[in-house]
């Protein structure tokens, strides 16, 4: 066979250009002191599309180059054989043909097999039916010996059709077994050419596999060499891009870590942090704060339960890495809040307190009034009077009524002073434990005065 046909060796492709300049990147200058005024009116400016430009146009020369790498791998690994070499080997005929024989060969057994199960059957039915003549012969009213003869006559039947059977089907059996033996001589024949042939196909390749390596080993190298110049040439312009990225990402960091300036963030971040005397009990507060009425229960489990949110909020936040003055500025907006919930906290108590001690004032206060009133009341019942008026000034009439007269909401009343003198009629109401008098008609020239006796109107 020739070698006239022999894989064709591959063009050099020229070098990849570099598309990265090193005019492409800005240039670097120190990033600026950040100003939290001035990054709220630069934000929509401050995009660095540079860098996602240069960064996808070398993502796209590093995606291409890896397609055409591949590519040109793909190409290498097809062996080029001639087909005249071949020519002289049937062998896609020979398997077809050794297929068939094998589909045959499996075909003819299996009808063997049916044939031989169909001759068991035959046979199982022939006695089968000799049994059961057997049976009802037995089953009849009959002399022994007309049985006896009857049965002998069965038997020979019986024996006539096994015969009979078994040639038949013993015929079929050999004929078949025939047909089997010279289809395996064919299929014996058939796979003795195929291993004789295939030897041949695969010396043929094996040479073609020798010429294919070296063709392999020779594009390896050029390969090879043009890889390590494109690695030596972009080399320079990925360090351009990572320092570029690197200042990129520092940006970054310093737009959402900044650095706060100023005189009052100074003074603000310089403050000592003392948060040993903040105190906050909220647990005793409620008890006082319940106890004067200042906040409802709910109120004040509405502010526990704030306060629990908060910190667990909190907590997410100061576990994130902050850097520059971001760390100290929620140490401080910490403190303060700590700060403000402790005077809150503290307010609520001393306001607690406060309505505590007025409360045991006022509480004083009602004891002498009612000591007086019990006092009044007695008067009234030795002088044998409804009541008096206690006193009148610009908030009202006060009045005191002996125990034991029902005072309704339109109760009327005399006013005297002395025994005869009239002063005025008025209407009397009952407000909690005190009495309040509304003056209906009054003496020309007279007033109400403390001790003015009443003398009810009961209807």
């Amino acid at each position: 066979m020739g070698n006239e046909r022999k894989i064709s060796e591959h063009k050099n492709n020229k070098d990849v250009q570099i598309f990265l300049k090193e005019d492409l990147l800005p240039s670097m200058t120190k990033v600026p002191i950040y100003s939290l005024d001035d990054e709220f009116e630069k934000t929509k400016k401050n995009k660095n599309l540079r860098l996602y430009v240069i960064t996808a146009l070398f993502i796209a020369f590093i995606v291409l180059g890896a397609f055409f790498l591949l590519y040109v791998y793909n190409q290498n690994r097809i062996v080029q054989i001639d087909i005249n070499d071949f020519q002289d080997i049937n062998l896609t005929e020979l398997l077809n043909n050794a297929k068939k024989n094998e589909a045959k060969l499996l075909n003819l057994k299996e009808e063997l097999e049916n044939l031989k199960q169909e001759m068991n059957f035959s046979v199982f039915n022939a006695k089968d039916d000799t049994s059961r003549e057997i049976e009802l012969l037995m089953a009849k009213s009959l002399p022994s010996a007309e049985k006896e003869e009857i049965l002998k006559k069965l038997k020979q039947e019986e024996k006539s059709k096994m015969v009979k059977l078994m040639n038949d089907y013993q015929e079929q059996i050999s004929a078949k077994q025939d047909e089997i033996s010279k289809v395996q001589k064919e299929v014996d024949s058939y796979n003795q050419k195929i291993a004789s042939d295939a030897e041949r196909v695969e010396n043929v390749i094996n040479n073609y596999q020798r010429i294919h390596d070296y063709q392999m080993n020779k594009q390896k190298s050029y390969y090879d060499k043009l890889i390590e110049s494109l690695k030596a040439g972009n080399k320079k312009q990925i360090s351009l891009i990572k320092r570029y990225h690197q200042e990129f990402i520092d940006s970054l960091i310093l737009k959402y870590n900044p650095v706060f300036e100023g005189e009052e963030f100074k003074n603000i971040l310089s403050e000592e942090l003392e948060k040993e005397g903040i105190v906050i009990d909220l647990e005793n507060l409620n008890a006082d704060i319940s106890s004067e009425g200042l906040l409802s229960p709910a109120e004040f489990e509405k502010i526990k339960l704030m306060r629990k949110d908060f910190d667990l909020l909190f907590k997410k936040i100061k576990e994130i890495p902050y850097i520059n003055s971001i760390p100290y500025v929620l140490d401080h907006f910490q403190y303060h809040f700590e700060s403000l919930s402790g005077s809150y906290s503290g307010l609520l108590k001393r306001t607690a307190e406060v309505i505590a001690k007025k409360d045991k004032q006022i509480q004083e206060k009602n004891t002498v009034i009612k000591k007086y009133q019990d006092s009044i009341d007695l008067l009234a019942q030795d002088e044998r009077e409804n009541g008096y008026i206690i006193f009148k000034d610009g908030s009202g009439i006060e009045a005191v009524v002996q125990k034991g007269y029902p005072i309704a909401d339109d109760t009327k009343a005399f006013v005297f002073r002395g025994d005869q003198e009239w002063i005025a009629t008025v209407r009397l109401k009952k407000n909690f434990d005190s009495v309040t008098a509304e003056i209906i008609e009054k003496a020309e020239g007279k007033d109400l005065r403390s001790f003015d006796k009443l003398l009810l109107i009961i209807q």
